[in-house]
């Protein structure tokens, strides 16, 4: 078996994000867990300039993913909750010379689960349609440099 791809999902409630951590394994590992857009702009770019470590102060408090920074995450995945703005300051944040340029994940809100957020069945219906775009992306080479797409 392959080494699991690191990713960074970007959640709004820790316990979705951990269920989804928990479906995206083995085939990717959830390196960091983010529930804001501010946590995001403090916390991942030194991920993707690989500086980071779990001692790192950018990291005020533990982390609930794996929080194995050996490698950077490549790609970002973002939930619902984040809107247009958020994502564009989230990707401003990331606008730093030398950082690695990732694919980013974002919900196609025109195709949204017919379960509550808080449902098990919510995260395993995005969790599929995520996994397959990775596998789609992966299979065209798409997991180098910058691109949005949806899932």
């Amino acid at each position: 078996m392959s080494k699991p791809i690191p990713v960074v999902p970007c959640g709004q409630r820790p316990e979705v994000s951990k269920g989804v951590q928990i479906m995206l394994e083995p085939e990717y590992e959830v390196t960091h867990i983010i529930l804001s857009a501010s946590q995001f702009c403090a916390e991942v770019p030194p991920l993707l300039l690989g500086t980071i470590s779990t001692s790192s102060p950018s990291i005020p408090t533990p982390n609930i993913g794996t929080q194995n920074y050996t490698s950077p995450p490549r790609v970002i995945i973002t939930g619902a909750g984040y809107d247009d703005a958020a994502i564009e300051e989230m990707r401003k944040a990331c606008a730093t010379d030398n950082a690695l340029t990732v694919p980013w994940l974002r919900a196609d809100m025109s195709r949204q689960p017919p379960y509550k957020p808080w449902e098990k069945e919510y995260g395993e219906h995005l969790v599929g349609r995520i996994k397959t775009l990775l596998g789609e992306l992966e299979a065209r080479g798409g997991l180098e440099g910058d691109g949005i797409y949806h899932y």
